[in-house]
């Protein structure tokens, strides 16, 4: 097992940190800390996060989780940490991971900066980082992945996080729930793909519409309209709602139409002959 730590480096060389940017920039840390431990599936408590090696000048500290990990488990950790900084976030990772990140540099002035430096993946040997130091020289302690964390970085993060992608397009789904004394009024689209529920707009020229579509039980429908997609969570927000139609109904006897619809579509076999020779073959050992 090893030991997951996170170097962290508060307004460098300053001699002086005033406690109202102190404790806020402290207590955004240790938030986000406990955040993106969660998303990555890693056990949290209250004290799962601890202070260790605090050095002078500036504030500088290791933050180290109490419970010990796995070698695969730090990768994992680090490259999400280091993923939020780009323009493609890790996928485990909440919006409000990220958010919580960016928040972490409120206080600090702008030539200031908040540095992240993330451990390589090791094998715990059981000593702090001073004591590494003093056992094997400041050379010889492993080279940390260093991330800085800058007012102006945040506003970039923050603008990535908030916008969100506006789009004409279509859904296709089943009225799960519509909520007319709203404003603006809307309904729950069960989404027929991915199974999730998508908040849809609409207005009075398309309330018939849904009407309409409500008349026949568990209808299936295609809601056309312009979307607003969320890109840090990857999930349609909402949908302006311009036209609604319903799904064609499949009978029965069209269903049983399909059958010897295309007499070229077996080679010659009949219907029977043809399902068969494909279970035949299903069952022959590779």
């Amino acid at each position: 097992m090893a030991n997951l730590r996170v170097q962290i480096e508060i307004s460098k060389g300053a001699e002086k940190i005033p406690l109202n940017k102190l404790a806020p920039v402290v207590t955004d840390v240790q938030q986000f800390l406990f955040m993106l431990s969660e998303d990555l599936g890693l056990g949290v408590t209250v004290e799962s996060w601890a202070g260790t090696d605090f050095g002078s000048s500036s504030l500088i500290f290791t933050a180290e989780k109490s419970e010990p990990v796995t070698i695969q488990q730090i990768e994992e950790f680090n490259n999400a940490f280091a993923s939020i900084s780009t323009e493609h976030p890790a996928p485990k990772l909440r919006r409000a991971t990220i958010v919580q990140y960016a928040k972490i540099a409120a206080p600090i002035d702008v030539q200031e900066a908040v540095s992240f430096g993330l451990f390589p993946a090791v094998e715990d040997v059981g000593f702090g980082i001073d004591e590494m130091a003093e056992l094997h020289g400041a050379e010889l302690l492993p080279a940390l992945r260093w991330i800085q964390l800058t007012k102006s970085k945040a506003a970039e993060i923050q603008a990535e996080v908030q916008a969100n992608v506006r789009a004409y397009g279509a859904l296709q789904g089943i009225v799960h729930s519509v909520f007319l004394g709203s404003r603006p009024p809307f309904f729950n689209l069960r989404e027929k793909s991915t199974g999730a529920l998508v908040k849809c707009i609409y207005g009075p020229t398309v309330y018939p519409e849904l009407a309409a579509a409500l008349q026949r039980m568990n209808a299936i429908i295609h809601v056309f309209g312009y979307t607003s997609t969320d890109l840090v969570d990857r999930k349609i927000e909402d949908m302006e709602v311009s036209k609604i139609l319903l799904a064609p109904v499949l009978r029965e006897a069209e269903f049983e139409g399909l059958f010897g619809s295309d007499r070229q579509f077996t080679g010659g076999l009949t219907t029977q002959e043809f399902i068969n020779n494909v279970r035949d073959r299903g069952h022959q050992s590779p």
